[in-house]
């Protein structure tokens, strides 16, 4: 299947294992699976951070920071979504930096 790779891409959790589950043979799948798994780990986790962060303080300033960083990372993950799932859908191996970079580390 041809258009599987690319549901790893979207900001569901899980649905990685879902895209692995209908062409479970096809290395491109299982290759977006990883890193788009780990991109949206990522995302999440970020997001969840600087939730956190942001119930810690009260400051005006402080908390139009943390907004303005939130925007700034939403926007930066939600192109490396885009870039990643384009690069799934055209059947290419792209590689998304950040995901890439912990993948790279954790296989070593």
């Amino acid at each position: 299947m041809a258009a599987v790779p690319w549901l790893s891409y979207v900001p569901v959790p899980g649905l990685q294992a879902v895209a692995v589950y209908l062409a479970p043979n096809d290395p491109l799948t299982r290759y977006h699976a990883w890193q788009g798994g780990v991109l949206v780990a990522m995302l999440y986790a970020f997001l969840v951070l600087v939730g956190f962060l942001a119930r810690a303080g009260d400051a005006p300033a402080y908390l139009a920071t943390l907004g303005l960083l939130s925007g700034f990372g939403s926007l930066a993950g939600l192109a490396g979504l885009a870039y990643g799932a384009a690069s799934a859908a055209r059947g290419r191996y792209g590689r998304v930096r950040p995901a890439w970079d912990v993948l790279a580390a954790w296989k070593r």
